[in-house]
C-alpha cells in the first residue's frame, strides 16, 4: 500500500506512530495528499453538529421556564374571603335577630367597602401574576 492510500487512516488516527510520522513527512511533499487532507478536514468540520446560538438558548429558556409559584394562589384567597364574608353575614344575622338596634345599612356599607378593598387587592395580585408570565 503506497503512502497516498493511507490518507484516510491517517485522518482517522489508525496508523502506528511510525506510520503516522512517515505520513506527515509524505503529506508535506505530496500535493495530491495535501488537497485530499484539506478536503477530508473540511468534510469532518461540515459533519460536526452545530449548536444553537447562546442568545437563542437564553431567550427560549427564559420564556419556557416557569416562575416560582406563590404560596397562596388568588383563587384560594378569594374563596377564603367569600367564606369569611358569608360567615360574617350569618353571624351578624344571628346577632341581629337576638339583639336590638342593628343597622342593616351599616352592614351593607361595611361589606361593600370590604369587597371593594378585596377586589382591588385581587386585581393587583392578578396584574403581578401577568407580569410574571
Amino acid at each position: 500500500m503506497n503512502e497516498c492510500e493511507k490518507i484516510l487512516q491517517y485522518v482517522q488516527h489508525e496508523l502506528s506512530p511510525q506510520e503516522d510520522a512517515a505520513m506527515r513527512t509524505h503529506i508535506q511533499t505530496c500535493p495530491s495528499c495535501q488537497s485530499e487532507l484539506a478536503f477530508l478536514n473540511k468534510m469532518d468540520e461540515a459533519l460536526q453538529p452545530k449548536g444553537a446560538p447562546a442568545d437563542l438558548i437564553d431567550r427560549v429558556f427564559a420564556q419556557t421556564t416557569r416562575k416560582e409559584k406563590r404560596f397562596f394562589s388568588w383563587k384560594k384567597i378569594l374563596a377564603a374571603t367569600v367564606m369569611v364574608l358569608v360567615a360574617g353575614v350569618v353571624l351578624l344575622d344571628v346577632h341581629h335577630t337576638s339583639s336590638v338596634g342593628f343597622d342593616e345599612q351599616e352592614l351593607v356599607a361595611y361589606v361593600q367597602d370590604y369587597m371593594d378593598e378585596q377586589y382591588q387587592w385581587l386585581e393587583d395580585d392578578l396584574s403581578a401574576m401577568e407580569e410574571d408570565f
